[in-house]
This record gives C-alpha cells, sequence and structure tokens, in this order.
C-alpha cells in the first residue's frame, strides 16, 4: 500500500497432497481476478488463519474484517480482495473435496470464524500443531492429515450461522449444475448411468433422481 516496499517472509510445507505455508506481510492489497478452473484444474480453496495483524477479505460481495485468532476461508480462482499487514498460517484445501463434504462451501467463503469452541476451537488447535510438526511429517502420515483436515474445516463452517441460511432453491440449483458438469466431463463413458453420477458428485442416487423429476 502506498509507496513503501512489500516486506515478506514465507515458509513452505510441499507434501503429496498436504501444503501449507506460514507468510508474514507488511500493509499490502493481493487481488486475485482469475475466473474459472482449467479443464484439468480441479482447483482449491485457501483457509487462512491469522496469527498477528489484521485483514479484509472480499469476495462475491461479503467483506470479512479478519484479525488474529479468525479463520476465513476464499477460492482464488474467484475474484477476492485481500487488503491486510498479518502473519497468517495458510492451508491448500481441496475444492472437489470440500465441495463434497459441505455443498455450499461457496457462499461461506470472505466470512470470518470466530468460535472459541466446539469444531472451530479444535481447528485452531490443530492447525497450530500441524505448523509445529511440519518438520517432522512423513509422506504416509502426510497424506492421512491431508484427507482429514478438509473434514474438520467442513465441521467448523459448517456449525456458522451463515451455513444454516442458504435457500433450497439454491442448493438444488448448485447441485444441478454439479451434475451437469460431471456429465459433460465423463459424457463419453459407456457406463454413465445414474449410479456413478451420484458417486461422482457425492449423492444418493435417489436425490439425482428428485433434482431433474
Amino acid at each position: 500500500t502506498g509507496t513503501a516496499p512489500l516486506s515478506a517472509t514465507i515458509t513452505n510445507y510441499v507434501g503429496r497432497r498436504l501444503r501449507f505455508s506460514a507468510y508474514s506481510f507488511s500493509p499490502h492489497v493481493t487481488t486475485y481476478n482469475r475466473r474459472g478452473r482449467g479443464r484439468d484444474d480441479s482447483g482449491h480453496f485457501i483457509l487462512s488463519y491469522l496469527k498477528q495483524g489484521s485483514a479484509i477479505v472480499v469476495q462475491d460481495g461479503r467483506e470479512a474484517c479478519v484479525s488474529a485468532g479468525d479463520i476465513v476461508l476464499f477460492d482464488p480462482t474467484r475474484p477476492v480482495r485481500i487488503k491486510a499487514a498479518m502473519r497468517v498460517h495458510s492451508f491448500d484445501l481441496g475444492a472437489e473435496q470440500m465441495k463434497a463434504l459441505l455443498p455450499q462451501v461457496d457462499v461461506l467463503t470472505s466470512i470470518a470464524l470466530k468460535q472459541d469452541s466446539g469444531a472451530g476451537s479444535i481447528l485452531r488447535c490443530v492447525l497450530d500443531e500441524l505448523i509445529a510438526a511440519s518438520g517432522s511429517l512423513d509422506d504416509e502420515v502426510s497424506d492421512r492429515i491431508a484427507d482429514a483436515v478438509p473434514h474438520l474445516v467442513a465441521a467448523a463452517l459448517a456449525a456458522m450461522p451463515e451455513a444454516s441460511r442458504v435457500a433450497p432453491g439454491r442448493m438444488d440449483a448448485y447441485h444441478l449444475a454439479r451434475i451437469r458438469g460431471f456429465v459433460r466431463d465423463h459424457l463419453r463413458r459407456a457406463d454413465l448411468s445414474p449410479e456413478m453420477i451420484a458417486r461422482g458428485v457425492a449423492l444418493s442416487t435417489r436425490r439425482v433422481h428428485e433434482l431433474f423429476g
């Protein structure tokens, strides 16, 4: 921001499937303008756990004022603006897995998670321990953690009041879009069937039929 040069320190952990970082930034503004994903890019969400400082995260018309101890999720494949001076721990989460665990996750970005109890508190403890143990993780343990963390993130986000305010019609439209996308991507498969589609989008076969009934 202004004319002062950006000062930053970054430490990364990159496993086969688990990726996270510890950042420190001087005051700055970051803007992601990318729209959509490439054909072979399944995408990811970024979970930011602010350890020091403050940030304003804006995505899809939602603005989160984030302070130390808060957690916020955003999707770097959709436009987002971040104004911050902070020390932050950042974790990559696969978009496909997050959407299977929490279908409404797209409308829960840019909302500060401030829970001091329950799943939010547990999530903070796990993220702190993960950063502390980064130097001792082997590939097998790292892969298992990569499977487990999205479940805990989904539990913490689902406990937010905003998660229960998603209109049923909007959820139906979201599921229909996912189903149509899956069908387009697998149209040449000879075994394409309602059962295969249901598995691919993490819904029951009955629910798939209901959506198109």
